[in-house]
């Protein structure tokens, strides 16, 4: 496996929160490593099994983040927040 893959796949297991979606709604700003990510997505130095576990891998944390939300606002509307 590209080794960059290896680090950025540990790095997303440890900080998951510098992939959410919630860090571009919370400060306005693109997440740092976006445009490595799109590099990674685009690029033809990763095989395509490595995409898919790139994708699969921030699916996931794109996943939980949408899951809380989901639940933010339900409990928001319930008047529980």
């Amino acid at each position: 496996m590209n080794k960059g893959l290896e680090i950025l796949l540990a790095r997303i297991d440890s900080h998951p929160e510098e992939f959410s979606e919630e860090t571009i709604y919370a400060t306005n700003i693109i997440p740092r490593w976006t445009l490595l990510i799109d590099a990674a997505r685009e690029g033809h130095f990763l095989t395509p099994e490595e995409k898919l576990i790139l994708h699969t891998k921030l699916s996931s944390v794109q996943g939980t983040w949408f899951t809380n939300e989901i639940m933010r606002e339900l409990l928001v509307a319930e008047g529980k927040a």
